[in-house]
């Protein structure tokens, strides 16, 4: 039977209900039977009545909910709980009769939530009375530590010592702030010490630098790498919490583990030995918390960074406002969470208000070393209250804790737990601020929006069970999944295999356009289920049928929304290192088989022929001259470094960038238009502004995608089951979260990859790198702080762009474009295809050049985006192997797609007295229809015309650098060059275009 949708006539006043688009019902067959729910009304009356979030999914048409990021490594033990296995079979899936149902995929709505806007617990779950009873029926030993976590964190205070354990000054200024800073300019020797120490260098390099200036000034006496050190903590007011753990990384002794002296989980003793019972118990091993509090506190007090922390806020009233006139258009576009429905709901229900600070918690296994085990964990939080051109810059991104390794911890609650109950006591009485925009203390409520992680991390935060178990789906929208017969892991398959009969798995098949949406699990009642089992036996049945193996810790906090929907995707895990893992061993005939399933016989394993093989990766190392430094790192060729560790960076440029175009001709159709509806529709949801359209046609591709992967691949056949990797699941929920809560990359785990990517390069100690690393995270948290309050001292600061901080002969001409050095010494006459191209340019305005113009060339132009477009005259002056940066994507008036073109150089020109930019660029082609049509609009290959195609263009039609990649296609008597975008890369937020030429006369400007 089909599945409905249906929408829940709710307003925004909607908030802990979840919408209910069909039931899931266990019957005695374990088949599924779908039923309807009715719709319901809130009955709202708000300023944002006329806007039905709901309504408005409609019109994108099944437009709903996403989340995922699958890293597809096998989760540890926490995951599958205790008893071992976990998600293995379904023996004994049946559990106790006397027991309600479970109804493990949909819950019945609720009733409505009350509305009053509560300051005191904006999550709204479970009561505290729930939770008590719920822990006094819990009889596993796992399950019941986690309720004690969270207990903890509901009653957390900012004076309790014992679980807080911060000095009395740090807990006196979480309530009584600084109102005012130090005037460094009359301590001149701390601000040149501190000046120094913010360069990140060693003792040896700041010694001598201290000495270098003492020289220089008389009297001077620079303070020592300790004291200024010190003079950092106490400027900025960042204290480090450091708390014992098991010197294996088992078990952190927090919370309910605290007067422990052994682990638990090995046995090994916290304590070093004693010589004498006199003497001061000493931990073996410990781990460091930055407290979030006080780098908040350093964001706001700073009239400058105050105004940036007031971003979201002005948006959201600029969005409120046109709602409440009835415009909904300022939805059409998804540029920020803010556009998104869980935002606008908790927003308009009083749970985030203005001046609150609305945070992402983000977690990520790193390992130090390639050549040793050394793993470790950090985390970190991004603050949405500040712009997405700022929140994400390493100077914004706030440090959490880092967990030392080499091992994995094994009860990740207890590492997380000090840092979560400094978040929760703030969050319980609020957190008082100097507010350097309104020059006053004030109170601002801090807000978990959203907790992103890998795979494996996600298992462990959510308390789920992971994506080889039965009910795998991290955002938990209760689809089960099928396991191979006689097979412990379970795939989400979204067919059921011909011939196939297991116990369990057998409900019908569906297309991915009906699949639940994230969060439709029946979560609350379910945990309920889990946590009252009344024996280890009764557990296992319940974990296996509900997906949950304890509740998670997040449901201590008191503001954050419901739970799971505050767990996010990862689009980053999915698209950059999982697509890849599954796709390339497929093609090359290497992914795990069955034995009766012959790799020779595949139709799609093109590149299980060597020599083919190898041609490609070393076409994928010749390509890369093509691609901008802009672009970062380029692919290398994968046929000779996929084993030594391709970087996700690498494949997302090599599956997205070069890939249509490469496997154009080799991959037979179906599988190459089913790489191309995947391709297409990543590329939609990796952009920063994404229109309601292409959300539509992202999500139209990526289902069409997952059910034709089935189709063609799997074809059905219970041998390969184990072809259905949760990530293929994960993509048909990523365009439903955008409207949820905005584009994935708002929420990815990019920034959590570049910040271990920083902190792993500041190591300098490789006999305690642990120690090194945390070291270095508590100093980039005060020295990240020391630079919002003092931002003078920042001689990198990026936000300040004023003229006389530009490089010598750069011209800034408007609207974020400054045309850079170098220039032509003198003034040249123009050739005669250039002049052809000048006066058709003012021909087309009504104007006539006479003679010949001479002008100065210039050689680059930095984009408001940052990237810098240079010219074929630079590059054609720089030395061999230079990566071009010369071809650019435009947008011409009145054009509504887009163009590509060759920059020959910039030059300047003053119209009526107003300075502008130019550039004279040779325009590619239109691009080939049949490629673009074939590759599903992925390939953009246009011919090149140097000469013939000059033109003369307005720098501000310049939206982007873009790779110009030549490629021979097969069938094709001639070189194309297609198109290639950075990833992410977003120009649609440039504004308005200028016209080309907007006055009478052109007059060189040679200043």
């Amino acid at each position: 039977m089909s599945l409905t949708r249906l929408c829940c006539k709710c307003s925004l006043h909607w908030y802990v209900q979840i919408t209910v688009f069909f039931t899931v019902l266990k019957t005695g067959q374990d088949t599924f039977e779908f039923e309807d729910i009715p719709e319901q009304d809130t009955g709202a009356s708000n300023p944002l009545d006329e806007f039905d979030p709901n309504e408005f999914e409609e019109e994108l048409s099944p437009l709903g909910e996403l989340h995922q990021g699958d890293n597809e490594e096998a989760t540890n033990e926490e995951t599958t709980g205790p008893g071992g296995a976990g998600e293995t079979n379904d023996q004994g899936e049946s559990g106790n009769s006397d027991e309600r149902p479970l109804s493990p995929a949909v819950e019945e709505p609720p009733p409505p939530e009350s509305t009053t806007n509560s300051r005191t617990h904006a999550t709204a779950s479970y009561t505290r009375q729930e939770v008590d009873a719920i822990h006094q029926a819990t009889v596993v030993e796992d399950v019941r530590l986690a309720q004690q976590y969270i207990h903890l964190l509901k009653n957390a205070c900012i004076d309790d010592a014992h679980h807080h354990p911060l000095s009395a000054t740090a807990r006196d200024r979480l309530r009584n702030p600084p109102t005012s800073r130090v005037n460094l300019k009359e301590e001149q020797a701390l601000r040149i010490s501190l000046s120094f120490i913010l360069g990140n260098p060693t003792d040896a390099q700041y010694a001598r630098e201290c000495r270098t200036i003492e020289k220089e000034i008389e009297g001077l006496k620079c303070l020592s790498k300790a004291q200024v050190e010190d003079e950092l903590a106490k400027l900025t007011g960042v204290e480090a919490m450091r708390s014992d753990m098991c010197p294996g990384t088992c078990v952190a002794f927090t919370g309910p583990l605290d007067e422990l002296e052994k682990c638990p989980k090995c046995g090994e003793e916290r304590y070093e030995p004693r010589k004498s019972v006199k003497d001061a118990l000493v931990p073996r091993r410990t781990f460091i918390t930055m407290p979030l509090a006080f780098q908040i506190q350093a964001l706001w007090r700073h009239v400058d960074s105050a105004t940036r922390m007031r971003w979201r806020d002005t948006i959201t009233e600029h969005i409120r406002n046109q709602l409440r006139d009835g415009d909904k258009s300022v939805l059409d576009q998804f540029d920020d969470i803010t556009k998104g429905h869980d935002y606008l709901r908790a927003f308009d229900e009083g749970k985030i208000q203005s001046g609150d600070t609305v945070l992402m918690f983000s977690i990520d296994g790193a390992q130090l070393y390639a050549c040793k085990q050394s793993d470790c964990w950090i985390y970190i939080w991004v603050l949405f209250d500040q712009s997405p051109d700022h929140r994400y810059k390493k100077q914004y991104v706030l440090p959490g804790a880092v967990i030392p390794g080499p091992n994995k911890p094994k009860n990740l609650d207890s590492f997380l737990f000090p840092g979560l109950f400094h978040l929760a006591a703030v969050q319980n009485e609020g957190l008082v601020i100097f507010d350097g925009l309104e020059n006053r203390l004030r109170t601002t409520y801090l807000y978990l929006f959203v907790v992103v992680a890998d795979g494996p991390g996600m298992a462990f935060i959510t308390g789920l069970v992971g994506h080889h178990g039965k009910y795998g789906c991290r955002l938990y929208c209760g689809f089960p999944g099928r396991h191979p017969p006689q097979k412990p892991h379970y795939y989400p398959a979204l067919k059921k295999p011909r011939g196939y009969d297991v116990d369990g798995c057998m409900h019908p098949s569906i297309h991915a356009e009906d699949l639940p949406r994230a969060g439709s699990g029946n979560y609350h009642d379910n945990l309920e289920h889990v946590a009252g089992a009344s024996d280890l036996t009764s557990y296992r049945n319940l974990r296996l049928e509900t997906g949950i193996v304890k509740p998670t810790i997040f449901l201590g906090l008191p503001r954050t929304l419901p739970i799971p929907k505050l767990f996010g995707s990862d689009i980053m895990h999915i698209a950059a290192l999982n697509v890849g893992d599954l796709f390339i061993p497929l093609w090359r005939g290497k992914f795990t088989h069955h034995r009766t399933d012959d790799p020779d016989q595949w139709k799609w394993a093109v590149f299980a022929d060597k020599e083919l093989w190898d041609q490609h990766g070393d076409i994928v190392r010749l390509l890369a001259t093509f691609l901008p430094g802009s672009f970062d790192r380029p692919p290398r060729d994968i046929a000779k470094k996929l084993n030594s560790g391709y970087k996700a960076w690498e494949w997302l440029l090599y599956l997205y960038g070069l890939g249509p175009a490469l496997y154009f001709g080799i991959l037979p159709d179906p599988y190459y238009t089913n790489f191309c509806r995947l391709v297409r529709g990543i590329r939609l949801l990796s952009q920063h502004s994404i229109s309601a359209e292409q959300v539509q046609e992202a999500r139209t591709q990526l289902n069409s995608f997952a059910d034709e992967f089935e189709k063609i691949y799997v074809e059905r056949l219970p041998e390969r089951l184990h072809f259905v990797r949760p990530w293929l699941h994960a993509v048909t929920h990523l365009a439903r979260e955008v409207v949820r809560k905005g584009p994935p990359l708002c929420a990815s785990q990019w920034t959590m990859e570049r910040t271990i990517g920083d902190l792993g390069r500041e190591i300098r100690s490789h006999t305690h790198p642990y120690a090194n690393l945390a070291n270095r995270a508590v100093h980039r948290a005060r020295v990240n702080a020391i630079k919002v309050l003092y931002p003078e001292l920042d001689a990198d600061n990026e936000d300040s762009q004023s003229n006389d901080k530009l490089p010598a002969a750069s011209r800034d001409v408007g609207d974020g474009y400054i045309i850079l050095a170098r220039v032509e010494r003198y003034l040249r006459p123009v050739v005669p295809l250039e002049t052809r191209a000048i006066s058709s340019a003012l021909r087309e305005h009504g104007f006539i050049v006479q003679g010949i113009p001479s002008l100065q060339r210039r050689a680059r132009l930095r984009l408001p985006n940052g990237q810098i477009a240079r010219s074929a005259w630079k590059e054609a002056t720089m030395t061999k192997g230079v990566r071009q940066s010369r071809n650019v994507k435009i947008m011409m008036p009145h054009s509504t797609e887009p163009s590509y073109a060759e920059v020959r150089y910039y030059f300047i020109a003053k119209i009526n007295d107003v300075t502008m930019g130019f550039a004279m660029v040779s325009l590619y082609g239109r691009p080939d229809v049949q490629l673009r049509d074939k590759s599903l609009n992925n390939i953009h290959a246009c011919r090149y015309h140097g000469d013939t195609a000059l033109r003369v263009i307005n720098v501000k039609t310049i939206q982007s650098v873009v790779a110009m990649v030549p490629h021979k296609f097969p069938n094709h008597n001639e070189i194309l060059h297609f198109a290639m975008e950075k990833p992410g890369l977003d120009v649609a937020v440039f504004g308005a275009l200028e016209d080309l030429i907007s006055s009478q006369s052109l007059h060189t400007d040679s200043n």
